[in-house]
């Protein structure tokens, strides 16, 4: 056991001061910790595959434009989770991937090459099934080298899942090459695999003013809550004016915000972006445990097709975003616990190989914060680069969390989360699954529902992470799998 150092923060001109010490009390916790050195994982992946063998040809590779999107392919704006929408799975043919040809290399070798194109994509996703390449490569890469030097892979055997069946790394572009070179020897002339679809993450606002990602609630009386106002340019989205940038604010809030990632899943045929956290373990094995919502993922399969996008926030307070193409990407080993919102709403997920060197390893404690105590939430809305909000813990209530028709989805019991009213910035569609950070930066929820505009009225709600730890402990205290 340790000691806890209760806190009260307050602000001066918008901008977070240091906190006064309030009391104490004995708390299970572990602080926030960084890689010194490369781990075995991120080293091996650093090493070396080389480029792919074909981005040297110079004749293009067969090409076949999918077209853009048409206005009613994203007629659904919010997914029966609550979800906002924020691309679209598009099926392929086998007459489709037909066009693609097998070329020679100076040096005999074979690649066989085929790019897919997708006007208006601000990234796209490859799904692969039936694969089973065993010493081959499989690259998918960017066309336009000069402005994006991409090249995901090289994927070999059965996948990255084993199973034969994944999705590709994010090629940061609206359209992507796929290249496949076989094993030395292997003269076969068929594909050892299928290209069954591409994601399309649209670049375009979709479905803006109403909550997504995150279900909206209502109190048990059946009051309701304004919808959110418009929002300005982000990097897949928008958000809102009122949101601050996490490198406004104190260090020591800058140093949490780097355990914050983007979390980009699927919902049926929908593309959908939630946030998580990079979680310490009592072991400090180091091992990339993440934690975010249930609504936004629930099951082994929706979890290992998932990615995690790092470091997307500004280089320093309002300063400039980074280009997708140059953020570390980090695929999902496996589904770890999850329960749904009327349990707290969370997920824990094993990351795949390790974190980025720069990432932080999220300290946790048990020990809830107090009534009226201050909080801190770090998170993606719609999106976009890392904001921060902060504010006092509510009153508890049992809530009501609808979807955006009003139909009740479940119930969210007051013993299971926090109420957060914000004094600065608020959460967005995107936001799910942020963390909720007490004064000491310890993490102490995760973020479920709510429905707060600029105003500053409504309230979200966090799930405990007191009430998580009997679930998590296997992994974040014994760290055993």
């Amino acid at each position: 056991m340790t000691a806890r150092i209760r806190r009260t923060c307050g602000l001066i001109g918008g901008t977070l001061i240091l906190c006064l010490a309030a009391g104490w009390a004995e708390d299970l916790q572990v602080g926030p910790a960084r890689r010194t050195t490369a781990g075995k994982e991120q080293a091996k992946n650093a090493e070396a595959t080389g480029e792919p063998a074909g981005r040297g040809l110079s004749a293009p590779p067969a090409a076949v434009n999918l077209g853009p999107l048409a206005p009613g392919d994203l007629s659904v704006k919010v997914t029966p989770h609550g979800n906002r929408v924020l691309g679209l799975t598009r099926k392929l043919t086998q007459e489709q991937i037909a066009a693609g040809v097998w070329e020679y290399l100076p040096d005999s070798r074979r690649v066989w090459r085929f790019s897919l194109q997708s006007p208006g994509a601000l990234g796209l996703r490859v799904h692969f099934a039936g694969f089973e390449v065993g010493g081959g490569k499989v690259w998918v890469y960017a066309m336009d080298r000069e402005r994006n030097p991409q090249a995901i892979g090289p994927y070999t055997g059965k996948g990255p899942t084993g199973t034969g069946d994944f999705w590709s790394g994010l090629v940061a572009q609206d359209s992507a090459v796929i290249e496949y070179q076989p094993a030395p020897g292997d003269q076969r002339t068929d594909l050892p695999f299928r290209v069954a679809a591409v994601s399309h993450l649209s670049s375009s606002p979709i479905a803006r003013g109403r909550p997504g990602l995150r279900p909206i609630v209502r109190r048990q009386s059946g009051e309701g809550f304004r919808p959110a106002a418009q929002t300005k340019d982000g990097s897949f989205g928008q958000a809102l004016g009122c949101e601050l940038d996490v490198n406004c604010a104190l260090k020591d809030w800058q140093y949490a915000s780097l355990s914050v990632g983007l979390f980009l899943t699927f919902e049926d045929d929908y593309v959908i972006a939630c946030s998580g956290t990079l979680l310490n373990n009592m072991q400090k094995s180091f091992r990339p445990y993440f934690l975010t919502a249930n609504h936004c993922v629930s099951t082994g399969t929706a979890a290992v097709n998932s990615l995690v996008l790092w470091n997307l926030q500004t280089n320093f307070c309002n300063g400039d975003v980074p280009d997708l193409t140059s953020l570390p990407q980090q695929a999902v080993a496996r589904l770890l616990v999850t329960r749904p919102i009327d349990q707290g709403d969370y997920t824990l997920l094993l990351l795949s190989g390790s974190a980025p060197q720069n990432a932080v390893y999220s300290g946790w404690r048990t020990q809830e914060p107090g009534m009226g105590a201050f909080v801190v939430s770090i998170h993606h809305p719609e999106a976009t680069w890392k904001r921060l909000s902060a504010g006092n813990r509510v009153l508890d209530q049992d809530v009501q969390v609808v979807d955006d028709q009003g139909n009740v989805m479940a119930v969210a019991p007051a013993n299971r989360y926090y109420e957060i009213s914000w004094s600065v910035g608020v959460t967005e569609p995107g936001s799910s699954g942020a963390p909720l950070f007490d004064a000491d930066s310890y993490l102490v929820g995760v973020l479920s529902h709510g429905n707060v505009d600029c105003s500053g009225q409504g309230f979200d709600g966090y799930g405990r992470f007191s009430g998580m730890i009997t679930d998590l402990r296997q992994y974040l205290v014994d760290d055993s799998l």
